[in-house]
């Protein structure tokens, strides 16, 4: 078996091919790994979350990173509300809806209606009391608007919260790939070093060997013809 002390020039030699593989191996399944997570937070936007969720996303992401860095910090906003008459002062009261309130309009197929400009379209449930029914267009101060979306539109879910079960599989698929990869690179290298893989040529058992030579017919040898000169 060859020598693999790292303290001579040699064993230095493998090491860095080694460190150079390695670095090939996790830039592959780190970018495995976040394909796999916006894949999957594809899949969780389009199918998971309700349709409310879906377009309020934008404006909860960025209500909640701006939120995070200054408590004065405004956005505009539009959101889905409904006025009520309130029975003891008579007055209009401004009330912003949940998807347990409100269903999407569908078309004659069965899809859900867009606006050009606001998105999906929704109707009230039967029974919700409303005067009006429209989007409202304004700002409000980010510190107060992401609690609220957090609370009454994602059921007390954060950003962290909503993508960590996909960083965690991603992740899962990068420890994985990476391990086995590189597991599979140290039985190759000492398959190399015991002399069972030179320079391209392999040591096969009589028994691979045949399997692999099933579909040989032969080997072709260039024949010459043998001429006798004349004495």
């Amino acid at each position: 078996m060859a020598h693999t002390n790292v303290l001579t020039e040699e064993g230095m030699t493998r090491l860095r091919n080694f460190q150079r593989r390695t670095a090939g191996y996790v830039a592959a399944w780190l970018m495995c790994g976040a394909l796999v997570s916006l894949a999957l937070c594809w899949l969780q936007i389009r199918y998971g979350l309700q349709p409310l969720q879906r377009t309020y996303l934008k404006q909860y992401v960025r209500g909640s990173l701006r939120a995070s860095v200054t408590q004065r910090s405004q956005s505009t906003y539009i959101l889905l509300v409904r006025t009520v008459t309130n029975p003891t002062t008579k007055k209009e009261t401004l009330v912003r809806v949940t998807d347990a309130e409100v269903e999407p309009v569908l078309d004659t197929r069965g899809k859900i209606v867009r606006d050009p400009q606001l998105g999906l379209m929704f109707t009230l449930k039967p029974g919700i009391p409303y005067k009006y029914f429209y989007w409202q267009v304004g700002r409000a101060r980010d510190a107060e608007m992401y609690p609220w979306m957090r609370v009454n539109i994602y059921q007390g879910t954060g950003l962290f919260g909503m993508c960590a079960p996909m960083l965690i599989i991603g992740g899962m698929v990068f420890f994985s790939g990476l391990m086995a990869t590189i597991i599979r690179d140290r039985r190759a290298n000492q398959r190399y070093e015991q002399g069972r893989a030179i320079r391209g040529t392999r040591q096969l058992s009589p028994q691979d060997y045949e399997r692999e030579q099933e579909a040989a017919t032969g080997l072709g040898i260039v024949v010459y013809e043998r001429r006798e000169r004349a004495a």
